[in-house]
């Protein structure tokens, strides 16, 4: 990076500044020189991602398991115990999105100008942003009979012929709690750097719950998976160390942030050796 041509020294920019980016492997190792902390919110929008999308490494599984199936004409091969629940996960996945493919079609309200005639304008998706698909469900879901309605009389009421109300309302009661840890880690004018490790904490709490519909538990099974990749460093930790609602971390879940502070504190310098070994400066005095 070109500080300098900004008038700004790289040394103080490695002892002063603290960079926040999302985790893309190309912007962490541009600011692998630096002092980093990984975006919170923008790993939970990648987990998010993850959850509704079907990754490489699975569709890779159920060729291969599909493939070895047909090609067994001698009735040979016996599929194994699915341990990790991906078969499980992949029709919950499946379920999901043949539900929100339905939903898709509710734009044709806001094409043909059918919009206008709800109470309450249907927001539009956004493929960029996942709280979007929320704030899509709920503006659906709230006027589902307005909007079949509506529908009906434009003839189009096909459109929605297959709808689950009851599944999409499942998903959007899914994705509140991640929209609550966004908003709360995104606010303004207060520290919110604590807040990684009580959210993360928090969500894995939630996800793990045995309740709900077999849909609820596959998509908490698949979230939670994806959430145990998210990562907080050690500013995160000496936050909420430092911060009073460390208290309300289960005695579970402290030892790790005790252990990184205990750790850290180890390291620093001894502010008397250090002080014995810098030269004596002469004073004005």
């Amino acid at each position: 990076m070109a500080f300098q041509e900004l008038g700004i020294k790289a040394d103080l920019v490695k002892t002063h500044v603290m960079f926040t980016t999302d985790c893309g492997a190309n912007i962490v190792k541009a600011l692998s020189l630096y002092k980093w902390v990984g975006c919170a919110c923008h790993q939970l929008a990648t987990v998010l991602r993850h959850v509704f999308a079907v990754t490489r490494e699975e569709q890779s599984f159920m060729d291969i398991l599909l493939q070895t199936e047909e090609d067994d004409e001698e009735g040979i091969f016996q599929r194994q115990p699915d341990v990790d629940g991906v078969e499980n996960q992949l029709e919950t996945v499946a379920q999901v999105n043949k539900q929100l493919e339905v939903m898709s079609k509710v734009a044709y309200l806001k094409r043909s100008g059918l919009n206008g005639e709800l109470t309450k304008a249907v927001y539009q998706e956004n493929d960029t942003r996942w709280n979007s698909r929320l704030n899509y469900l709920r503006s659906v879901i709230r006027q589902m009979d307005e909007v079949m309605a509506v529908l009906t009389r434009a003839g189009k009421s096909s459109l929605l012929e297959d709808i689950d109300a009851d599944l999409l309302a499942e998903v959007a009661g899914f994705l509140e709690p991640f929209e609550k840890a966004t908003k709360d880690m995104e606010a303004d004018h207060v520290p919110t750097l604590h807040k990684a490790v009580l959210w993360f904490y928090k969500l894995q709490k939630i996800l793990s719950a045995s309740t709900g519909s077999p849909i609820s538990r596959g998509v908490n099974v698949r979230a939670l998976r994806f959430l145990k990749q998210f990562t907080f460093g050690i500013f995160h930790k000496v936050a909420i160390f430092l911060c009073p609602m460390f208290k309300q971390l289960s005695e579970g879940m402290r030892p790790d942030v005790m252990s990184t502070v205990r750790q850290l504190i180890a390291d620093f310098p001894d502010p008397v050796s250090s002080a014995d070994s810098q030269p004596m400066q002469d004073s004005n005095f």
